[in-house]
C-alpha cells in the first residue's frame, strides 16, 4: 500500500471540468510552481479580427460544426494568416499554426508554399505513419533556420517539446484556459535564447460562440502576462 499519492500537472483545470474527480482521489493542490518569463522577454499578442459570418443573417442559429466549415473555408481569412506567417518568417522567427483541422492546415501549408518556397516547412497530423513523425520532429530539432509548423492541437499538447518555437498563430476557435495555457507553454523553452514570444489570435467577431470563446483567451492571455500590440485589428 502507497501511504503518499502525488499528483504533477501543467494543467489542473480540464476542459470537461472533472478535475473534482482527481482532487478527490489524490487530495487538493498543494503548491504552484509558477515559471516566470524573465523582463527582459516581450509577450506580445497580435489580433486580427475577421469578416467570417457577417453576411449570413441566420449566423446565431448555425452549429459549431457548421462555423467551423464557415471559417476554415474563409479565402480573406486565411490570407490574413498566411501573410502573418510570411511576415513573421521575414523577421527570422520560428513558428507553430495550430488548427483543429487537417484539411485547414494543408491548405494553409499549400498557400504560403506558393509565396515562400526558401523557408523550411513542416506538418504533423495524424494522417501521417509514425515514422513521418519521427522523421519531422527530428529534423525540426536539428533545424536551425527559421522555420514555420503546421499542426494541429492534439500534437502540440501534453509531451510536446520543441525549444525553438518563439511564435503561436492559433487560427482556430478554443476556450479551455488549459488548452490554452498549454500551447502558450511551447514558447516557454530555452528563454535566454529569446527576446520576445508572440501570439497570433484570430478573432470571429461576427460568430457569437467564437466571440465567447475569444473573451475567455483575453482573459488568459492577460493572466499569462501578454501585452496587447497596438498595431493589431
Amino acid at each position: 500500500n502507497h501511504l503518499l499519492v502525488y499528483g504533477l500537472t501543467a494543467t489542473p483545470k480540464r476542459e470537461d471540468g472533472l478535475e473534482n474527480i482527481i482532487y478527490f482521489r489524490i487530495g487538493p493542490i498543494r503548491h504552484f510552481a509558477k515559471k516566470e518569463v524573465p523582463h527582459h522577454i516581450a509577450q506580445k499578442l497580435y489580433l486580427r479580427f475577421t469578416a467570417s459570418g457577417e453576411h449570413l443573417s441566420n449566423i446565431q442559429d448555425q452549429s459549431i460544426h457548421d462555423n467551423h466549415e464557415l471559417i476554415v473555408a474563409d479565402a480573406q481569412r486565411n490570407e490574413v494568416i498566411v501573410q502573418d506567417i510570411v511576415d513573421c518568417i521575414k523577421e527570422k522567427r520560428h513558428i507553430i499554426v495550430l488548427s483543429r483541422f487537417i484539411n485547414h492546415i494543408q491548405a494553409l501549408k499549400r498557400q504560403f508554399e506558393k509565396l515562400n518556397q526558401e523557408t523550411n516547412v513542416y506538418i504533423l497530423n495524424s494522417h501521417m505513419k509514425t515514422s513521418q513523425l519521427k522523421e519531422e520532429m527530428t529534423a525540426l530539432k536539428e533545424e536551425g533556420k527559421p522555420f514555420v509548423l503546421f499542426t494541429t492541437g492534439s500534437y502540440a499538447g501534453e509531451g510536446f517539446d520543441l525549444p525553438a518555437l518563439d511564435t503561436l498563430m492559433l487560427v482556430m476557435p478554443i476556450k479551455a484556459k488549459g488548452s490554452i495555457q498549454q500551447y502558450l507553454g511551447r514558447l516557454l523553452r530555452n528563454l535566454n535564447d529569446k527576446e520576445e514570444l508572440r501570439v497570433y489570435d484570430y478573432v470571429d467577431y461576427a460568430i457569437p460562440m467564437f466571440y465567447k470563446m475569444y473573451m475567455k483567451r483575453l482573459r488568459t492571455y492577460k493572466t499569462l502576462g501578454y501585452i496587447l500590440e497596438e498595431n493589431s485589428g
